[in-house]
């Protein structure tokens, strides 16, 4: 490798002094040696290699700054400022990661405003072996997009700094998902996975920012394409193995969404209820409601069958997950119970926290702890012991309520219930100890 990029180092040097004023051509020729230059250094993750490659990609995009419109130029802008994108993650520079992937999404935009001209490929005939390609040039173009927009959403979903500045990227990534879904017929078996985990992604963008009809169109949409996946026949050998190790990945992927969708649409729900409703009095009142279109859930019915469904969704994942991933849904899960109870009756209530409590009761008796993460046990403590402050809560209020003198029996649940709360606060507070001390 170190021979080639010597080579390349020659050539670039003799094309950089053959003429004062290069045409577009020659500095076409020029730009490409640097892009290659790059594309070698970038292999080896010694950080002078990778300084190196940062060094090409800036010539080679810089030298044709202004040109990118030229169906010759835009292929090679595109590669250079995708690749510059991956140095900078490699050396966690997420300002430059961002502003290169916002120079390819530039200059993508200008070059397909309108009807324009099929890109022609000078690359391949010129770049090194392994970067050759035989992808037709539009689709290539369209595949160099969607590695710049696959970048931004992982961007989005790993830097807080820049979620406000990347509210508009769901849009390109929506128009190229709905481009593409026309040719679905045509697709690979590997575009078609892309274009299921793309649309899972999407949605899940969707869910954060509370936009549930986008992110139920985009889930069931990807549900649909999955299950067209599942069934297209294949072959060779390998490509079965590899098409099954994606099937899990997308089943993985579908249900843990779906989970997701239902579990922050039930609370964002009872949080908008909370401040204007009468609690316990929901099922009684229902009748007389005023049936609105809201697209949160507004009465017990309706979230009763989200909770449901997103119940069966944790109980299928439960299978197949680790026991740290079963104890984190079970969490999940009693969440969801506290979340329907907000729904509910008084009577029913105080029923569904007493099974909130049996759930991670059950789940803790019957696991090792040193099997669970300190992390994850720390919060099914926590959560233990806030469900039974909510229980003595209403216990109490019942008994001032119904003006009751306490009887021997209730006295004694009360101070069950009393010494619960103070057994799981110490048990959270010694493993939280235990989690600082490492």
């Amino acid at each position: 490798m170190l021979e080639t990029i010597k080579s390349l180092e020659e050539d670039a040097a003799i094309l950089a002094t053959a003429t004062a004023t290069p045409n577009l051509d020659e500095t076409l020729s020029l730009a490409i040696i640097h892009l290659n230059i790059g594309l070698l250094c970038m292999r080896d993750p010694k950080p002078d290699k990778l300084a190196t490659s940062e060094k090409y990609f800036k010539s080679t995009i810089d030298s044709l700054h202004g040109h990118e419109k030229n169906r010759k130029v835009i292929l090679i802008s595109l590669i250079a400022f995708n690749a510059w994108y991956i140095v900078s993650q490699k050396t966690k520079n997420t300002e430059n990661c961002y502003k290169q992937l916002k120079g390819a999404l530039k200059v993508y935009m200008e070059y397909t405003k309108g009807d324009y001209l099929e890109p022609i490929d000078i690359v391949s005939s010129i770049c090194t072996e392994d970067e050759k390609t035989s992808t037709p040039q539009k689709s290539y173009l369209d595949r160099l997009h969607v590695a710049t927009i696959e970048g931004l959403v992982f961007l989005n979903n790993s830097e807080s700094n820049f979620s406000q500045s990347m509210h508009s990227f769901e849009t390109y990534i929506h128009i190229v998902l709905k481009e593409e879904i026309g040719h679905r017929e045509e697709f690979s078996p590997s575009e078609h996975a892309n274009w299921i985990l793309a649309s899972f992604h999407l949605s899940k963008y969707f869910i954060d920012y509370s936009r549930f009809a986008e992110a139920k169109h985009h889930l069931t949409a990807a549900t649909y394409m999955r299950d067209k996946y599942n069934k297209m026949k294949i072959s060779p050998q390998d490509q079965i193995q590899e098409r099954n190790e994606k099937i899990e990945k997308i089943k993985s992927e579908s249900v843990k969404t779906w989970i997701h969708y239902g579990f922050v649409l039930l609370r964002l729900s009872v949080e908008k209820l909370r401040i204007f409703t009468f609690p316990g009095l929901r099922k009684v009142l229902e009748p007389y409601a005023t049936k609105v279109t809201d697209k949160y859930v507004t009465c017990y019915d309706d979230a009763y069958t989200l909770f449901k469904k997103v119940k069966e969704w944790i109980e299928t994942r439960e299978k197949v997950e680790d026991i740290n991933e079963k104890g984190k849904l079970r969490l999940r899960l009693s969440r969801m119970y506290g979340y329907l109870a907000f729904f509910e009756d008084r009577e029913d209530m105080i029923e569904t926290h007493q099974t909130r409590f049996e759930l991670l009761n059950n789940f803790i008796t019957n696991t090792e702890k040193k099997e669970l993460q300190k992390d994850t046990l720390l919060s099914i403590y926590l959560q233990m012991a806030v469900i039974n402050v909510m229980r003595l809560d209403m216990f109490d209020e019942d008994m001032k309520y119904n003006n009751e003198n306490l009887s021997e029996d209730q006295a004694e649940r009360l101070k069950q219930l009393a010494a619960q709360v103070n057994t799981y606060f110490v048990m959270a507070l010694n493993t939280h100890s235990s989690l600082i001390q490492g």
